[in-house]
């Protein structure tokens, strides 16, 4: 019992330390929830700027489409100021003219076929006079158009800055964040170091040695051997999970190249589909040209802007012909580039690292001589990787299991030395 209270000191320090130790990790456990806070309100704020530029780029668009359309209505509006101002002057000639006529038709009370004259003068009068003013009323719809255009153009730039000043706002607030974070991180890092210095002298005065200290010692690096040995297995199964995604990789290089190759198909079908239109385009308007006199201007007129627009679309569909045939090529040269560093690269490991040679995903894709021996060995590689991630978690916990068999060794050893200091103390 007297032993017990004169060790009672030592076991004092090691019961700091443990207190230490735990309020460390309790300061590491708020530091890691206030670091997915952050993280988690950023990606949140991020996402809100994304769907905010990606709007204020569709309203710009839609402004641009509005003002493309009010230069062509402006340029309209000049031609139709002229011409109503022509079609003011005809009105009123036309007007004077009509007047004049009816009193001419008021007096005439002679020969008939001077009458009937002037009656079809006054409808024919009456007739441009009503086209006149119809004519007036279009351009003055116009005019009307291209006011409302211009006021949706002013609304659509309110709507634009309002984004804009509330992108600005969202942006301003994931700064502040930020800095309010980096504040909090520096000043955790600080009672870290501060705590991790003061844990660094309580075991440098309990870092004196004993008799027991050697065998605790020599249990210790057995158990860093069985350590080592579970880390080389595990080593064993980040390369298999290396292989896995290098084969991932390469199977979705292979759905990319076919999905080019499946595009650049429907392409060609489609451009031969607007070829075989052309040629009965060309062959119509050969027939209507051969119909000379016959034939209606406005069905010819449509022939020709048929053909027009499909001689566009082909000349679009072979830009896109081309583009997919260059993607085509460039996973081509990827796929070769792939083969070309695959295990003797700079990504392949020896083989005593793995116990066996690693092949590159490519070399196995091109193993493979069907889809059904490519879904089986994809099976056969996840299964493997799978019981090669159970026995890992076994792994991890038997590194566990030892590293606090480990630390329950060096409680003993601390112990132990606080005894042998009451016992030297009691001797002297």
């Amino acid at each position: 019992g007297a032993d017990l209270d004169a060790g009672g000191p030592g076991l004092r320090d090691g019961a700091a330390a443990n207190g230490e130790d735990d309020e460390s990790l309790a300061g590491q456990e708020d530091e890691a929830r206030d670091e997915q806070r952050y993280l988690s309100s950023q990606r949140e704020l991020g996402t809100e700027v994304q769907e905010l530029e990606h709007l204020i780029r569709d309203k710009e668009a839609l402004m641009d489409q509005l003002t493309r359309q009010s230069k062509a209505i402006l340029s309209m509006r000049q031609e139709y100021e002229m011409r109503l101002h022509e079609l003011q002057e005809a009105v009123e000639h036309a007007t004077e003219e009509k007047e004049r006529t009816l009193q001419e038709l008021q007096q005439e009370t002679g020969a008939s076929r001077r009458k009937a004259q002037l009656e079809g003068k006054l409808r024919e009068l009456t007739r441009q006079l009503v086209e006149l003013r119809r004519q007036q009323s279009d351009a003055q719809r116009l005019l009307r158009v291209k006011e409302m255009q211009e006021a949706r153009i002013s609304r659509m730039h309110t709507e634009i800055s309002r984004l804009r000043g509330q992108k600005e706002v969202v942006e301003s607030r994931m700064k502040y964040e930020e800095q309010q974070y980096r504040l909090r991180r520096k000043s955790w890092v600080v009672r870290m170091r501060e705590a991790a210095k003061h844990s660094a002298q309580l075991q440098k005065q309990n870092n004196e040695q004993s008799r027991m200290l050697l065998k605790k010692t020599r249990e210790a690096d057995m158990s860093a051997r069985k350590i080592e040995e579970l880390k080389r297995e595990q080593k064993q199964y980040l390369e298999a999970a290396r292989f896995r995604v290098r084969v991932e990789r390469e199977a979705a290089r292979t759905a990319k190249f076919r999905e080019a190759n499946a595009r650049l198909r429907r392409e060609l079908q489609e451009r031969q589909r607007k070829v075989e239109q052309m040629e009965a385009m060309l062959a119509e308007r050969l027939r209507l040209q051969g119909l000379g006199g016959t034939a209606r201007p406005e069905e010819l007129r449509e022939v020709e802007d048929q053909i027009e627009s499909l001689d566009a679309q082909l000349n679009f569909d072979g830009e896109c012909i081309v583009r997919s045939q260059t993607q085509i090529l460039k996973l081509t040269a990827v796929n070769e580039t792939a083969e070309d560093t695959g295990p003797q690269g700079p990504q392949a490991q020896p083989e005593e690292a793995v116990g066996a040679p690693m092949v590159s995903g490519a070399a196995v894709v091109a193993q493979l001589s069907s889809l059904q021996d490519a879904k089986s060995t994809c099976l056969e590689c996840f299964r493997s990787i799978d019981q090669l991630s159970a026995d890992n978690g076994t792994l991890q916990a038997r590194i566990a299991e030892l590293e606090a068999d480990i630390e329950q060794r060096d409680a003993s050893i601390d112990e132990l030395q606080a005894r042998e200091r009451l016992a030297e103390a009691q001797f002297v």
